[in-house]
């Protein structure tokens, strides 16, 4: 656990695309007791005594098969596809989305807080304007900020029942 707090500009991307909560309140018996709620719609100047927990995506949920909006995506696919429009048939390896073709392969993935892609006959591409691919993360509450890790929110994976099915 860390001493850091949670800052709202840290999950206020994921705010327009119903992030959930579990939220706590503090009642005076000192008993506790949970739900999840849909964060957008909290007052939270007024919950201020209550314990609200950002529920997030690990960022190892960009390479899974996960369900959004009713349909199976694995998230760095359909981010290659989003990053290049020209090119829609793309695969999963590892953790890399693949493109093949007669002309060279064609790799892109995540690294070190940055999208990007490689083709092997021409070598490391650049991948400019990422805003984009960010707020499709937002859109599928993937927590690319190391969050989780951090203790600050709650991991799907850590719920009985994950509330982005």
């Amino acid at each position: 656990m860390t001493n850091r707090k949670l800052e709202y500009r840290e999950i206020a991307g994921n705010l327009p695309y119903g992030l959930k909560a579990m939220y706590i309140p503090k009642l005076t018996n000192k008993e506790k007791y949970t739900k999840i709620v849909d964060i957008y719609g909290l007052d939270l100047k007024k919950e201020l005594d209550n314990e609200i927990i950002p529920i997030l995506r690990p960022l190892s949920d960009l390479y899974r098969t996960i369900t959004h909006n009713g349909e199976e995506d694995i998230p760095i696919v359909s981010l290659a596809k989003i990053a290049f429009q020209y090119l829609p048939d793309w695969a999963i390896k590892g953790n890399k989305a693949v493109y093949y073709n007669q002309y060279g392969n064609i790799e892109f993935y995540y690294d070190d807080r940055a999208f990007k892609a490689y083709r092997h006959d021409e070598g490391f591409l650049a991948y400019i304007n990422q805003y984009h691919l960010f707020d499709y993360l937002h859109e599928l509450k993937i927590d690319y900020r190391g969050l989780i890790d951090a203790g600050l929110v709650i991991s799907v994976h850590d719920l009985s029942e994950n509330p982005y099915k």
